[in-house]
């Protein structure tokens, strides 16, 4: 067990933890979706999205400790899962701001509305951290395969 946290390296443990994120915040973004009445437009396309891309994760994190962390196929699997968190991160985005735009005006009173908002933005806040943490992991060296 020793030898393979050693291996493993700092880019491999990144990946971990942005897989974790990522799966955290795509929970989050189906608990939010779940909310009677306030339903994401798309949001079946943004979960997926979100799903998918914790696959990649996991898919990068095997090739990070298998291939390295600065293979081509690794470096691939990343930037999809990269591009696809994204686009989960811009369907829950586009449907929140109208969102967020009637409790900030006119109806400031809604306490569903609100409880919805905040869980919505704690699922983006995940799905940015794991972006972000994906972003940092490429500019690790990585331990080479033996």
């Amino acid at each position: 067990m020793k030898d393979f946290i050693k291996k493993a390296g700092l880019a491999f443990w990144l990946s971990i933890a942005a897989g974790m994120f990522a799966l955290i915040g795509a929970i989050i973004m189906i608990v939010t979706n779940l909310t009677a009445g306030y339903a994401i437009i798309n949001g079946t396309t943004g979960i997926a999205m979100a799903l998918i891309a914790v696959a990649l994760i996991a898919a990068g994190c095997y090739a990070t400790y298998k291939l390295g962390a600065e293979n081509y196929i690794t470096a691939a699997v990343k930037l999809v899962a990269l591009v696809l968190l994204m686009v989960a991160f811009g369907v829950l985005l586009g449907d929140r701001v109208g969102l967020a735009a009637d409790l900030l005006t006119w109806d400031s009173h809604n306490a569903l509305g609100w409880s919805v908002f905040y869980t919505s933005v704690a699922a983006m806040v995940f799905i940015l951290l794991s972006a972000l943490v994906l972003v940092v992991c490429a500019f690790f060296k990585g331990n080479k395969p033996e």
